[in-house]
Protein backbone atom coordinates (compact mmCIF):
# COMPACT_ATOMS: atom_id res chain seq x y z
CA UNK A 1 0.00 0.00 0.00
CA UNK A 2 1.25 3.51 -1.17
CA UNK A 3 0.24 6.86 0.31
CA UNK A 4 0.36 9.73 -0.96
CA UNK A 5 -0.19 13.15 1.30
CA UNK A 6 -0.59 15.80 -0.82
CA UNK A 7 -0.95 19.58 1.22
CA UNK A 8 -4.55 20.93 1.83
CA UNK A 9 -3.15 24.48 1.79
CA UNK A 10 -1.63 25.32 -1.77
CA UNK A 11 -1.72 28.82 -2.47
CA UNK A 12 -2.16 30.20 -5.81
CA UNK A 13 -0.88 33.49 -6.95
CA UNK A 14 -3.06 35.38 -8.93
CA UNK A 15 -0.61 37.79 -11.22
CA UNK A 16 -1.95 40.37 -13.45
CA UNK A 17 -0.07 43.01 -15.63
CA UNK A 18 -0.20 46.57 -16.97
CA UNK A 19 1.51 48.69 -19.92
CA UNK A 20 1.41 52.15 -18.40
CA UNK A 21 2.89 53.41 -21.62
CA UNK A 22 0.59 52.24 -23.84
CA UNK A 23 -2.72 52.97 -20.81
CA UNK A 24 -0.95 56.75 -20.97
CA UNK A 25 -0.93 56.38 -25.33
CA UNK A 26 -4.60 55.04 -25.15
CA UNK A 27 -6.00 57.61 -22.45
CA UNK A 28 -8.52 60.49 -24.37
CA UNK A 29 -7.65 62.62 -21.31
CA UNK A 30 -3.83 62.44 -21.36
CA UNK A 31 -4.10 62.68 -25.02
CA UNK A 32 -6.45 65.86 -25.10
CA UNK A 33 -4.03 67.26 -23.19
CA UNK A 34 -1.00 66.44 -24.87
CA UNK A 35 -2.42 68.23 -27.97
CA UNK A 36 -3.55 71.51 -26.00
CA UNK A 37 0.08 71.71 -24.71
CA UNK A 38 1.68 70.65 -28.85
CA UNK A 39 -0.62 74.08 -29.77
CA UNK A 40 0.72 75.98 -26.60
CA UNK A 41 4.17 74.95 -27.89
CA UNK A 42 3.91 76.16 -32.02
CA UNK A 43 2.63 79.56 -29.93
CA UNK A 44 5.95 79.79 -27.80
CA UNK A 45 7.75 78.19 -30.97
CA UNK A 46 6.75 81.32 -33.03
CA UNK A 47 7.73 83.55 -30.74
CA UNK A 48 10.80 82.43 -30.03
CA UNK A 49 11.49 82.11 -33.59
CA UNK A 50 11.14 85.97 -33.85
CA UNK A 51 13.32 86.39 -31.65
CA UNK A 52 16.00 84.16 -33.24
CA UNK A 53 15.84 86.02 -36.19
CA UNK A 54 15.83 88.99 -34.50
CA UNK A 55 19.23 87.74 -33.43
CA UNK A 56 20.51 86.97 -36.75
CA UNK A 57 19.79 90.56 -38.29
CA UNK A 58 21.91 91.92 -34.97
CA UNK A 59 24.60 89.72 -35.60
CA UNK A 60 24.70 89.94 -39.47
CA UNK A 61 24.82 93.82 -38.74
CA UNK A 62 27.62 93.71 -36.86
CA UNK A 63 29.64 91.55 -39.46
CA UNK A 64 28.45 94.24 -41.75
CA UNK A 65 29.97 97.08 -39.66
CA UNK A 66 32.78 95.49 -38.17
CA UNK A 67 34.77 97.91 -40.97
CA UNK A 68 32.65 100.96 -40.68
CA UNK A 69 32.04 101.77 -37.10
CA UNK A 70 34.76 102.44 -34.04
CA UNK A 71 35.78 99.94 -31.97
CA UNK A 72 33.60 101.26 -29.02
CA UNK A 73 29.93 101.21 -31.07
CA UNK A 74 31.25 97.83 -32.28
CA UNK A 75 32.27 96.25 -28.55
CA UNK A 76 28.48 97.92 -27.68
CA UNK A 77 26.67 96.09 -30.71
CA UNK A 78 28.76 93.26 -29.45
CA UNK A 79 27.53 93.65 -26.11
CA UNK A 80 23.78 93.98 -26.43
CA UNK A 81 23.77 91.08 -29.28
CA UNK A 82 25.42 88.83 -26.25
CA UNK A 83 22.88 90.10 -23.66
CA UNK A 84 19.44 89.48 -26.12
CA UNK A 85 21.71 85.69 -26.63
CA UNK A 86 21.68 85.32 -23.03
CA UNK A 87 17.79 85.91 -22.82
CA UNK A 88 16.84 84.33 -25.55
CA UNK A 89 18.85 81.25 -23.95
CA UNK A 90 16.82 81.71 -20.52
CA UNK A 91 13.58 82.17 -22.19
CA UNK A 92 14.44 78.66 -23.91
CA UNK A 93 15.34 77.11 -20.62
CA UNK A 94 12.09 78.81 -18.90
CA UNK A 95 9.81 77.13 -21.22
CA UNK A 96 11.60 73.73 -21.59
CA UNK A 97 10.94 73.83 -17.51
CA UNK A 98 7.30 74.74 -18.38
CA UNK A 99 6.89 71.90 -20.37
CA UNK A 100 8.55 69.19 -18.59
CA UNK A 101 6.49 70.28 -15.45
CA UNK A 102 3.14 70.54 -17.44
CA UNK A 103 3.82 66.81 -18.51
CA UNK A 104 5.23 65.87 -15.29
CA UNK A 105 1.89 67.07 -13.50
CA UNK A 106 -0.77 66.11 -15.50
CA UNK A 107 1.15 62.61 -15.62
CA UNK A 108 0.70 62.02 -11.90
CA UNK A 109 -2.79 62.74 -11.86
CA UNK A 110 -3.36 60.06 -14.73
CA UNK A 111 -1.42 57.88 -12.66
CA UNK A 112 -3.08 58.20 -9.68
CA UNK A 113 -6.08 57.45 -11.26
CA UNK A 114 -4.69 54.66 -12.79
CA UNK A 115 -3.23 53.07 -9.07
CA UNK A 116 -7.11 54.04 -8.10
CA UNK A 117 -8.46 51.50 -10.72
CA UNK A 118 -5.75 48.96 -10.68
CA UNK A 119 -6.93 48.89 -6.73
CA UNK A 120 -10.53 48.31 -7.35
CA UNK A 121 -10.10 45.85 -9.96
CA UNK A 122 -7.49 43.82 -7.64
CA UNK A 123 -10.07 43.75 -4.82
CA UNK A 124 -12.79 42.69 -7.38
CA UNK A 125 -10.68 40.29 -9.45
CA UNK A 126 -8.97 38.46 -6.58
CA UNK A 127 -5.70 39.71 -7.78
CA UNK A 128 -2.51 39.48 -5.81
CA UNK A 129 0.27 40.81 -7.66
CA UNK A 130 -0.09 43.32 -10.89
CA UNK A 131 3.65 44.03 -12.30
CA UNK A 132 4.24 46.91 -15.02
CA UNK A 133 6.06 46.75 -18.07
CA UNK A 134 9.48 47.40 -16.04
CA UNK A 135 9.16 44.28 -14.19
CA UNK A 136 8.59 41.42 -16.39
CA UNK A 137 9.82 40.20 -19.60
CA UNK A 138 7.26 38.78 -21.30
CA UNK A 139 3.62 37.93 -20.15
CA UNK A 140 0.22 36.48 -21.67
CA UNK A 141 -2.48 39.00 -22.99
CA UNK A 142 -5.04 36.89 -20.67
CA UNK A 143 -3.53 38.52 -17.27
CA UNK A 144 -2.76 41.76 -18.67
CA UNK A 145 -5.91 44.22 -17.76
CA UNK A 146 -4.29 47.10 -19.31
CA UNK A 147 -7.47 47.61 -21.56
CA UNK A 148 -9.76 47.60 -18.52
CA UNK A 149 -7.75 50.23 -17.22
CA UNK A 150 -7.86 52.65 -20.42
CA UNK A 151 -11.58 51.24 -20.33
CA UNK A 152 -12.32 53.20 -17.20
CA UNK A 153 -9.70 55.74 -17.98
CA UNK A 154 -11.86 56.72 -20.83
CA UNK A 155 -15.40 56.74 -19.53
CA UNK A 156 -14.02 59.03 -16.88
CA UNK A 157 -13.92 62.82 -16.79
CA UNK A 158 -10.07 63.59 -15.71
CA UNK A 159 -9.92 67.47 -16.14
CA UNK A 160 -5.89 68.01 -17.19
CA UNK A 161 -4.76 71.36 -17.98
CA UNK A 162 -1.67 73.35 -18.56
CA UNK A 163 -0.55 74.97 -15.50
CA UNK A 164 1.21 78.43 -16.30
CA UNK A 165 4.09 79.57 -14.59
Amino acid sequence: IIFFVFPTNLLAVNIATINISYILEKSTSYNNFLAELSKKKSELQNTLDIKEKDLTKLKQEIDNSKLIINEDELNLMIFNYNDQLKTLDKEVKKINLFFSKNIEVNKNIIIKQIISYIEDISIKSDIDIILTEEQYFMSSKKIDISNQIINLLNDDIIILKIIDE
